[in-house]
């Protein structure tokens, strides 16, 4: 298990040199009132709603994901390879080819 918790260590030191981590809210209450106006209109989890939510607050509207919940936000464009992604988009209205 060590191993892998090392290679797995050296896989995320790499991408933070190159991808930029999100920054937090600058309070609980404002998270929580961006999330939950989020999740209330789509059919995600909250803390799918509150990554989307944390991300539009800093003006990232793109996401790389195979996750089918992203799919039902709006005010995002979803880039995945994911059928149930597709079909989720798709039956949430959302789907743009």
């Amino acid at each position: 298990m060590t191993g892998i918790r090392q290679d797995i260590d050296a896989v995320i030191a790499g991408l933070r040199g190159t991808v930029a981590l999100l920054h937090q809210f600058p309070t609980s209450e404002a998270e929580y009132q961006a999330t939950n106006a989020l999740w209330q209109n789509s059919s995600a989890d909250f803390p799918d709603a509150t990554l989307v939510a944390t991300a539009l607050d800093q003006g990232y509207t793109s996401f790389l994901s195979d996750d089918a919940d992203l799919a039902t936000f709006d005010k995002i464009t979803l880039y995945t390879a994911n059928d149930r992604a597709v079909t989720a988009a798709g039956l949430a209205g959302k789907l743009h080819q």
